[in-house]
């Protein structure tokens, strides 16, 4: 549990960095941050038991790093001993929360590069 919460803070911090890169002001970033949080906790299942959640919320879900934590949350919360195919399912969790961290920051990355060259090229 312990590493699926490092995790999910590794992921807030990455959206947190795309998000920053993203706004022009700090009434934007507030804005964002707080559609956002509220969203991604909703459609992760933060809010509500995945189960009461439609069909097609849950495939859209599955892209966001909260509902894989949790799921890894779920799986760990009833069971005293991890059998390969949990093992399986946490390890699978963990690195699609990996890989939205890392696309973030990526993403937050190029949209800080284009605003670079666009204000390099506006002083010319």
């Amino acid at each position: 549990m312990a590493g699926n919460s490092f995790l999910m803070v590794l992921t807030s911090l990455a959206m947190a960095f795309l998000i920053g890169a993203v706004a022009e002001s700090e009434n934007v970033i507030n804005i964002i941050v707080n559609v956002t949080a509220l969203a991604v906790s909703f459609l992760g299942g933060v809010f509500t038991p995945t189960s009461v959640l439609d069909k097609g919320i849950l495939k859209f879900s599955r892209i966001l790093p909260v509902y894989w934590y949790e799921e890894v949350n779920n799986l760990l919360a009833g069971f005293q001993e991890i059998t390969p195919e949990r093992q399986s399912e946490i390890w699978k969790s963990f690195g699609i929360q990996c890989l939205f961290a890392a696309a973030c920051i990526s993403i937050g990355m190029a949209v800080l590069k284009i605003k670079e060259q666009k204000g390099l090229s506006g002083n010319r």
